[in-house]
């Protein structure tokens, strides 16, 4: 069973799906069950992990990290080039036309990160990918969970604006914007050197 969850804090998964077909009972009338079903089930999506620590004790615990400088630049330029017509942060942010500096300390886009993951620690989850080491996530995550399995790891950038895997950006900005997010930072890197002792273990 696939469930996807892209509700930040909502009390339930969106969607469910069963070997790719949507499933049309409710989600929340099954997902207190998931671990009595046959086979391997998955709830997939951007939620807190507090939504569902605790909840599953058998569950293995998986997340992609990211440089913190480098989500924040993609998150402002996602949001130049989008239109979320009722979003208020969103509309308020078009309206005031908002810089990048000025984007990057709002609140709500500071330590994003960490507020994901806890209750968590990087140390709880078994796979963490890092987006700066896509391909090799990938290989990761194809040997720790389903090692018969092949996939194409080719990266696929759909920002434009981006070249390689670090923007271009003026370095006393990138310094300000690392200082806003100090938590987010420290726990990158936690992430990285959980990242490269996963990999070290699994013979990558």
């Amino acid at each position: 069973m696939l469930y996807l969850d892209y509700d930040y804090e909502g009390p339930s998964p969106n969607a469910l799906f069963r070997r790719g077909k949507r499933v049309t009972a409710s989600p929340e009338s099954i997902i207190n069950d998931i671990e009595s079903l046959p086979g391997r089930s998955v709830i997939h999506g951007h939620f807190q992990a507090k939504k569902y620590a605790g909840r599953f004790p058998n569950a293995a615990y998986v997340t992609w990290l990211r440089d913190p400088v480098e989500r924040i630049v993609s998150h402002y330029l996602y949001w130049q080039r989008s239109r979320i017509p009722g979003e208020p942060q969103w509309e308020q942010f078009t309206a005031q036309q908002t810089s990048l500096e000025q984007f990057a300390q709002l609140k709500f886009v500071r330590n994003l990160q960490q507020a994901y993951l806890i209750p968590l620690g990087v140390e709880q989850f078994d796979f963490i990918g890092i987006t700066e080491e896509y391909d090799r996530s990938l290989e990761l995550f194809r040997r720790l969970f389903c090692p018969e399995a092949q996939f194409d790891a080719t990266a696929r950038n759909e920002n434009p604006n981006r070249q390689g895997k670090f923007y271009d950006l003026d370095p006393e900005l990138r310094k300000k914007i690392l200082q806003s997010n100090e938590r987010d930072a420290s726990i990158y890197l936690d992430g990285v050197r959980r990242f490269h002792q996963l990999c070290e273990q699994m013979g990558i």
